[in-house]
């Protein structure tokens, strides 16, 4: 039995659909880790992204339990952080100086990440099997998506890590996809 009823996988637990929120400062008993300081069952953790969204309610793919942080000193208010790509999770929904711990769902960008020998197999047999035609990120993205396998990916908000970004307006340069042909080569 786990804290978190959408855990370990939603649809066969029958929880998809709910959103179940625990506060760091008062976490249900866990099992102590064996095998690593950072915890035994997790493929990746995600800790630097230019975006990241919760996990919708309707996903029935990927469990939905958070670890909310309030208080923490290391996140500034709310009205600093910033967003490159416009995903604004944390602000309105949080106070300020709010850390959250989720599922990955929907992320973008592998500013830093730790992967599992485990998780590093699941990844490389996933990726060697199919066709591997995506950006890096991507390629996690729908590694932690769940839909085809089980992964267990975790991610925080704000972010751990982050791209630099010069002084001024964000300028963001993305190649659409279709510019690219079969080979990766521009068209």
């Amino acid at each position: 039995m786990y804290a978190d009823p959408s855990f370990p996988w939603p649809e066969i637990e029958g929880n998809h659909g709910q959103t179940t929120e625990f506060l760091h400062d008062d976490l249900p008993k866990t099992i102590p880790p064996t095998l690593s300081p950072y915890g035994d069952n997790w493929d990746m953790l995600w800790v630097g992204h230019c975006i990241m969204g919760f996990i919708d309610d309707t996903d029935v793919w990927v469990p939905h339990g958070r670890v909310v942080h309030y208080n923490d000193s290391s996140v500034p208010e709310s009205q600093y952080l910033t967003y490159q790509l416009g995903n604004n999770n944390l602000r309105g929904r949080f106070p300020h100086h709010t850390r959250v711990v989720h599922h990955v769902g929907a992320g973008l960008c592998s500013t830093g990440y730790a992967i599992t020998q485990q998780g590093a197999q699941r990844l490389l047999k996933r990726v060697g099997l199919e066709n591997a035609n995506l950006p890096y990120d991507l390629l996690l993205r729908e590694f932690c998506n769940g839909n085809r396998g089980h992964q267990t990916c975790l991610t925080v908000q704000p972010q751990l890590f982050e791209q630099h970004r010069r002084i001024g307006p964000f300028v963001c340069i993305l190649i659409p996809l279709t510019l690219f042909d079969r080979n990766s080569r521009l068209t």
